[in-house]
C-alpha cells in the first residue's frame, strides 16, 4: 500500500513538473505571439492608411 502511493507520488510530481514547464513555455509563447500580433496590426494599419492616402491623392 505504501509502496503504491510512493510510486503514485512520484508519478504525479513528475507529471506536476512537466505540466508546469509545458505552461511556461506556453507563457512565452503567449507573449510573443502578443508582440507578433501587436506590430503585424500596426503594420497592417500603416499599409492602409498608405493605401488610403494613395486613393485620396487619385481622386
Amino acid at each position: 500500500m505504501t509502496f503504491g502511493l510512493q510510486s503514485d507520488y512520484k508519478v504525479n510530481t513528475i507529471i506536476w513538473d512537466t505540466q508546469r514547464n509545458k505552461l511556461k513555455k506556453r507563457r512565452i509563447m503567449a507573449g510573443k505571439v502578443k508582440i507578433f500580433r501587436k506590430s503585424l496590426v500596426l503594420y497592417l494599419i500603416k499599409l492602409y492608411l498608405c493605401k488610403v492616402e494613395i486613393f485620396v491623392r487619385k481622386h
